[in-house]
């Protein structure tokens, strides 16, 4: 049976997608709800099989970048 795809057709792409909150700031005017909708962070990462370093070296840069937060 011949194949009539080049395997081009079945390659997957992919895209990091992670939600953290950070801890809340105490603050006595502002209400817990208001706190925790407003500490939301989100890494969004589109096209990751194209980034040229590894998963480890991403996972690195995201933790550095949120170091510095």
């Amino acid at each position: 049976m011949d194949n009539k795809y080049d395997g081009t057709q079945n390659r997957l792409e992919s895209t990091l997608h992670f939600e953290y909150n950070l801890a809340p700031v105490q603050d006595s005017d502002q209400t817990n709800d208001m706190n925790k909708s407003s500490n939301l962070c989100v890494i969004h990462i589109p096209d990751l099989h194209l980034q040229k370093e590894d998963d480890l070296g991403i996972l690195k840069q995201c933790i550095d970048k949120l170091m510095c937060l």
